[in-house]
Order: C-alpha cells, then structure tokens, then sequence
C-alpha cells in the first residue's frame, strides 16, 4: 500500500521519487529462521532525482513559506491529507536529523535562493495504509490515524481550488491503483474506500470550507 502512495504522488506530479516493486527473499545463513519471501521496494536516490529535475539539493534547519513554491506545496499538503498522513512537517527537521525536513526533502531550481519544493516520503503512518503500529503525531493530536487532519497553511489558501481540482482530474487512475490482485484484499479495498471518503468529502464546499480552509496552519 505505501508503493501505491508513492505511484499515486508520481501521478500528481514529477517532483516526486520513483520506486520500484520488489520481491524480496530472506535466507538466514545460520539457518535458524525458515526463509521467506515479502513485498519491498526501492527508492530513487535522492542525487539521482535532483539530477533527473534538474535541480539540487537544500539544506536548511527550518523554512519559511516565503522560500516556497506555494502552487508545490500546496499539492503536497492536500495529497498529505487525502492520504491522511500526519508524519511530516514543512518547517522543521527530524529528530535525528539536522536538516529541514521531516519525511521530505527539499531541492531547489539551481542557483535559486527560493522556489523550493518539498519531495514527500516515508508515507507508512498514513491513514490510507492505517499500519498496525501507526499512531497519532503527537503534533497533531486525535484518536485515529485514520482521522484526516489539514496541515497546509494558510499562505497556500489561494492555491487549494486548484490542488483539489488537480485531485479530482487523476481520480479514476488513483484509484485504479488499488485494483491490484497483489494486495491484500480487505487492506485494498479499506485503502480505496479512504481514497473515495476524501473525494466525496471534498464535493462539498461547506466541508471544505471547514476542514481546510478554516483549518489552516498559521492564521
């Protein structure tokens, strides 16, 4: 489910990693532990994608929504929220890491100071997945990952229209993706119904007004 997650951003846009599916065979060698054989995937390094965009790499220890490709950004916050992932942040960086930012990295256009982008990953505490180990981001607060929560901020209002507008042209290739015999039936068809909520949420302009206009971050 979380390669579907980076299948449906690579669909919204470029600015994206590639990945590639994999099945992956475990052998121990002191043969203690039977073997066995899972999903994983592979992630495009991140020299290689900024190579690819023709970009390079930005490290800061925060950002301002100023340094920002606001059109970018806002696309990355409403795909957060359609997928009901809390474990990111725009302007601060990991725990164990010194720069901005959490489960994203930022590239810019080269010898460019501002215009940066925001490159998503780490998608595995969303709500579409709803992993049986994922919890509440502490930042954020609620009872349920499943629980979606609008972390776009309030700068990036104006770009909203045409975010949901971008959401709505890649519907059905969105959720075609969970039509996939590979995944876990029940799991597939939970994933395809979060993804369904959120456009028919979205239809509503009361609800939208709600949940993420007046929810913004930063009013």
């Amino acid at each position: 489910l979380e390669h579907k997650i980076y299948q449906a951003y690579n669909l919204v846009t470029p600015l994206s990693f590639r990945t590639r599916l994999l099945s992956l065979s475990y052998i121990d060698t002191d043969g203690q532990v039977r073997g066995f054989t899972q999903p994983a995937f592979l992630i495009e390094d991140l020299e290689q994608l900024a190579a690819r965009l023709d970009m390079e790499r930005v490290r800061r220890s925060g950002l301002s929504p100023l340094d920002m490709d606001s059109a970018q950004q806002n696309l990355v916050e409403m795909f957060q929220f359609m997928i009901g992932n809390t474990d990111w942040s725009a302007v601060g960086a990991s725990v164990d890491e010194e720069a901005c930012c959490h489960n994203a990295k930022v590239l810019a256009p080269r010898g460019a100071g501002a215009g940066l982008v925001m490159i998503p990953y780490d998608f595995d505490q969303a709500g579409l997945i709803d992993a049986e180990y994922a919890a509440v981001s502490p930042a954020v607060g609620g009872t349920s990952v499943r629980d979606r929560v609008y972390r776009g901020r309030c700068e990036n209002n104006p770009r909203v229209a045409a975010s949901l507008a971008r959401l709505r042209e890649l519907r059905p290739a969105i959720e075609a993706l969970f039509d996939d015999k590979r995944l876990n039936a029940i799991a597939a068809r939970n994933a395809a119904a979060y993804v369904r909520e959120f456009y028919e949420r979205t239809a509503s302009e009361k609800w939208v007004q709600r949940r993420i206009y007046d929810a913004c971050l930063g009013g």
